[in-house]
C-alpha cells in the first residue's frame, strides 16, 4: 500500500524553512518506518512455526481482502498480508512478550511495524478449540482489517532533533500521540467487525468445503465480540440512510470504505439527524483508556443513537453530561 500520511508537528521558523524541514523529517520517519517493518518479518522469540491450516487461514483472508477492496472500488496493487507479517505465539508466551498489550481476542496487530500477534493452540487445547475452530479464521481477519485500515502517523519534533513518532489513525480511530486520548474507538471496532462478519458470509460455501465451518458456525460469524459496537453502526447506518434517501447497503458501503480510504467527512451527518454535539458523544463512546470505567455513559451513548425520539435523547444527553461533570470534579 501507500506509504501513510505523516503530520509533523514541533517545527518552528519561517514557513519555507519549515516545509523544507518537515519533508526531511516525513523522509526520516518512512524510512524508520520501513526498516522496523523489515525487522518484524523475521521469526519473533517464542514464535510458533505456522501449521498448514494457519497458512491456509492467511492465504484466505488475503483473498477476503482482495475481494472487499474490489467491491469498495478501491484501487490496490500486491498482497495485503504477507505470511512473513503473522507470527503465531502459545498463549501463556504471547502475553508474557507483550503483556503490556490488551488481547481481548486472539491477537493484536501494530501498524507502525505492520505485524499481526496470534494466538497459537497446543494439542491440550484442541478439543476446546475445534468447538469453535473457525474462531482462528475469524480472529485473523479482523486483526488484518485494522492493519490494512487507514493509517496516519504523527511526528513531533522535541528540542530540535529529537522526534517522537507515534500512531495518530486506523481506520476511524483517532488517537493522540502525546496523551493517548482515543476517539471514535468504539465506532471504529464495530465497523471492522461489521466488515469481518460480511467479508466471510461472503464466502460461506468455501469456509465449510475448506475449513469445515458448520451452518451454525457461519450464522455466528462476526458476533463473538463487540455485539453493542455492531448495534451502535447498524443504529447509525438506519438513520443515515434514512436521512440521505438512500439504501441502508449503500450508507454501510460508505461507512466500511471510509475505513479503508481515510474519508470521514460522511460522519458529519451525525450532527445534522441527531443534533449538535452528537458527533462528539459518537467520538466518545468505548474511547475510553479503560472502557469498563465508563460502561454506564457507554450503555447511555448507545440507547441514544438508538432513539427515534428526539426527547428521550435529550434526556440522555443530559444523564451522559451529569456522567462526564462528575468524572471531571473527582
Amino acid at each position: 500500500m501507500e506509504n501513510p500520511k505523516i503530520i509533523v508537528s514541533g517545527v518552528t521558523g519561517d514557513t519555507s524553512v519549515k516545509e523544507e524541514m518537515k519533508s526531511a523529517i516525513r523522509s526520516r520517519v518512512e524510512k524508520t518506518l520501513n526498516t522496523m517493518r523489515e525487522e518484524k518479518l523475521h521469526p519473533f522469540e517464542g514464535e510458533v512455526e505456522k501449521t498448514e491450516k494457519q497458512l491456509a487461514y492467511i492465504d484466505a483472508v488475503e483473498r477476503y481482502l482482495q475481494k472487499t477492496f474490489k467491491i469498495l472500488n478501491i484501487p490496490h496493487e500486491g498482497r495485503f498480508i504477507d505470511p512473513d507479517q503473522v507470527h503465531y505465539f502459545p498463549k501463556d508466551i504471547l502475553e508474557k512478550n507483550f503483556s503490556d498489550i490488551t488481547c481481548d481476542v486472539g491477537g493484536f496487530f501494530s501498524t507502525a511495524d505492520r505485524a499481526l500477534c496470534m494466538k497459537s493452540y497446543d494439542d491440550s487445547e484442541k478439543e476446546e478449540l475445534n468447538k469453535t475452530e473457525i474462531r482462528d479464521l475469524e480472529n485473523l481477519a479482523h486483526e488484518s482489517i485494522h492493519l490494512v485500515s487507514h493509517s496516519k502517523f504523527q511526528a513531533n519534533l522535541v528540542s530540535g532533533t529529537k522526534l517522537n513518532i507515534g500512531n495518530y489513525r486506523t481506520g476511524y480511530l483517532v488517537q493522540s500521540p502525546e496523551s493517548g486520548e482515543m476517539k471514535f474507538n468504539g465506532f471504529n471496532e464495530g465497523v471492522v467487525c461489521i466488515t469481518e462478519r460480511l467479508s466471510l458470509i461472503n464466502e460461506a460455501e468455501e469456509l465449510k468445503r475448506q475449513f469445515n465451518a458448520t451452518d451454525k458456525q457461519i450464522e455466528n460469524l462476526g458476533y463473538d465480540a463487540y455485539i453493542q459496537n455492531q448495534m451502535l453502526v447498524y443504529a447509525l447506518v438506519g438513520k443515515i440512510a434514512e436521512y440521505r434517501k438512500e439504501s441502508p447497503v449503500r450508507a454501510l458501503s460508505r461507512i466500511i470504505r471510509g475505513q479503508f480510504t481515510g474519508e470521514m467527512m460522511h460522519l458529519r451527518d451525525v450532527d445534522d439527524i441527531y443534533g449538535n454535539g452528537s458527533l462528539d458523544l459518537l467520538a466518545k463512546y468505548q474511547s475510553s483508556k479503560d472502557p469498563r470505567m465508563n460502561r454506564d455513559r457507554d450503555d447511555l451513548i448507545l440507547a441514544y443513537f438508538q432513539s427515534d425520539d428526539q426527547e428521550e435523547r435529550d434526556d440522555l444527553k443530559k444523564k451522559i453530561d451529569d456522567i462526564e461533570s462528575k468524572k471531571e470534579i473527582n
